[in-house]
């Protein structure tokens, strides 16, 4: 699946809406984060606050998705101790990852949907370019 990288994900989230506190609280405050996206790909005030209130959204609902993954990965690794694999031994990874990263995607789908709807068609376009030249046709909001 084309989406916006998870690096991108979490930097929204960290950039925008509380985040923006999280930064100012560090132990070497930024201040200058809460505007950096929205300078670097030269977004409206509109459309920085909307891309915000979704990013924090987005995470709310992707956070515990991650933490499911890493308790069926906690479990699976707990099998198999010290990593070896008893000879016979079913290795495959648990129908239930394939659940949850449907989940993620679908819910990432549905973010990227509801950033587009939110913006002109041509702002979202513009954006687009932007990401695809910063980090890669890899994370495509297509």
């Amino acid at each position: 699946m084309n989406a916006i990288s998870a690096s991108l994900r979490n930097q929204l989230a960290l950039l925008f809406g509380s985040g923006h506190n999280q930064a100012d609280a560090s132990h070497t405050p930024k201040p200058h984060l809460r505007h950096l996206l929205a300078d670097r790909f030269k977004l409206s005030d509109f459309d920085s606050a909307s891309l915000g209130k979704l990013a924090l959204a987005y995470q709310g609902e992707i956070d515990p998705l991650h933490q499911q993954t890493l308790t069926v990965i906690r479990q699976l690794h707990a099998r198999f101790p010290l990593g070896i694999i008893p000879k016979g031994a079913d290795a495959s990874p648990p129908p239930k990852l394939m659940t949850l990263q449907q989940q993620e995607d679908a819910t990432t789908l549905r973010f990227r949907d509801l950033l587009r709807s939110s913006m002109h068609q041509d702002d979202f376009q513009k954006l687009d370019a932007k990401i695809r030249i910063t980090f890669g046709s890899s994370a495509s909001t297509k």
